[in-house]
């Protein structure tokens, strides 16, 4: 009884943590699902709702514009409908990527989730593009306060031109998308047992769960947690859907249940790719790993930064480390959104040993939605906010900054790919990024975005002050 009743006193501390930090937003479930009528008649709405999107501030710039536009008439190479019907290709597809296609006739259901902040129209249409048609559930969360918990504006609010444009159909025509809205009050939030600072990053990403149980994900589902900039590609989302994965067949353990790719990172614009490093995510899981979906009465439950947030030691945090459960224990905890994120992949997922998906890493409108970024976000830059040229906040901007000048990057830890974009001919590309002309655009404007802050600010030569990355 005792045990019993400092659970129970420990679950309420939990909940009561929870109300306190954050509301839902009421507009939250205004799920524009409205009935267009027939096909043509939504193409029109789609149309329409892009051409006022165009005259908007979000579309600021040519290349903004150039892919924003695009999404009117986007139909991707291949579209795939649920049933499986090209077994000779989707059998090539699986053995490309290490699987065997094992039979299965239809597609496993994706549900996406993502937080949403100040990520530019580059990145949505571009994960928009990509993933059209093969999403069954988008669940975005936009919150009024950054990750360090400054206060921003919503960008988001329900049927804003924004959330309007991404209900429109550019996700694909029966996919279903929602922003719902995570509010901080400013009250005290414990975040002992996070050791990255991530907790608000975790509040927020439990409301995409909570969508997609309202969604009715089931255990036949995936579920695919990411930032909206970190794409996986096309050909791998299908491979996902249609191949036997290890990972996703039924009776899972749950103990190293996600799948990683091998991520290609673009920085800032398609021509300044990384050489030699590759990024870890977006990341995907079984449904029958994701709590709240998975079996509760077989998987035990482990102990959490509020519930939510960090596995406690014991309970999993790493992937081996389960001291706190039954020994010889064969169940283990279903995952969080926060699991999902950040807990360790041991083998990252690449096409005949190339990368399968793509982070289009910052890529805002301009510097200074770049040094709002780095000033407000987990990056936490050290220093004074006067006069710091802007290669200096972090290793990744100043290569890309060398890329727009063309200067030597070779005393990086990592340096750009010779050849830009025509260096990954005949691999894996983004579809937003096969146009040209969007392609110069974006390249032109970046560099002169970095000279005209380099007026203000200087370049860099020296040491970076970032905290944590």
């Amino acid at each position: 009884k005792g045990l019993l009743l400092c659970v129970f006193i420990s679950l309420a501390f939990i909940a009561i943590q929870l109300v306190l930090t954050h509301v839902v937003s009421k507009e939250s479930d205004q799920h524009l699902d409205k009935d267009f009528g027939p096909p043509e008649t939504k193409a029109s709405y789609l149309t329409s709702t892009i051409d006022e999107l165009l005259q908007h501030s979000e579309a600021s710039s040519a290349s903004l514009r150039t892919i924003i536009n695009s999404l009117k008439n986007h139909t991707p190479p291949g579209l795939h409908g649920e049933e499986i019907t090209d077994i000779e290709g989707e059998t090539k597809r699986c053995e490309s990527y290490g699987f065997k296609y094992a039979g299965r006739r239809t597609r496993r259901r994706v549900f996406y989730g993502s937080n949403i902040a100040d990520d530019s129209w580059h990145t949505i249409a571009a994960h928009a593009m990509e993933s059209f048609g093969l999403y069954h559930t988008v669940a975005l969360v936009e919150s009024n306060v950054t990750h360090m918990r400054t206060p921003r504006n919503l960008r988001f609010k329900a049927d804003s031109l924004n959330v309007r444009a991404m209900q429109s159909g550019i996700f694909g025509p029966t996919t279903d998308v929602f922003v719902d809205q995570y509010i901080d009050t400013g009250k005290p939030i414990n975040t002992t047992g996070d050791p990255y600072g991530l907790i608000n990053e975790d509040l927020q990403r439990e409301l995409v769960l909570e969508r997609w149980i309202k969604q009715g994900m089931t255990t036949d589902d995936l579920g695919l947690i990411g930032d909206v900039d970190e794409i996986f590609s096309r050909d791998f989302l299908l491979a996902a859907m249609t191949c036997d994965v290890p990972q996703f067949r039924t009776g899972q353990d749950c103990k190293k249940p996600k799948l990683a790719p091998k991520t290609l990172i673009f920085e800032m614009a398609p021509d300044c790719i990384t050489e030699g490093r590759h990024w870890y995510h977006p990341d995907m899981i079984s449904g029958e790993c994701i709590d709240g979906v998975g079996d509760s009465n077989t998987h035990p439950q482990a102990e959490r930064v509020m519930g939510v947030g960090f596995r406690f030691k014991g309970y999993g945090r790493e992937n081996d480390d389960y001291q706190h459960l039954p020994i010889n224990s064969t169940m283990f905890p279903l995952f969080k959104p926060s699991d999902t994120r950040m807990k360790p992949v041991s083998h990252q997922i690449s096409k005949r040993g190339s990368h399968s998906a793509f982070h289009l890493h910052n890529y805002f409108r301009s510097t200074k939605d770049i040094r709002h970024k780095y000033w407000t976000y987990t990056h936490g830059y050290e220093g004074s906010e006067k006069k710091v040229p802007l290669g200096e906040f972090h290793e990744d901007i100043d290569l890309a900054v060398r890329c727009f000048t063309n200067r030597k990057d070779k005393h990086l830890p990592y340096v750009r790919k010779k050849g830009g974009f025509d260096s990954i001919d005949g691999l894996l590309q983004p579809l937003a990024f096969q146009n040209e002309e969007y392609r110069k655009q974006r390249f032109e404007e970046m560099k002169q975005e970095i000279l005209k802050d380099e007026a203000v600010y200087s370049s860099f030569e020296g040491t970076y002050h970032l905290k944590t990355g």
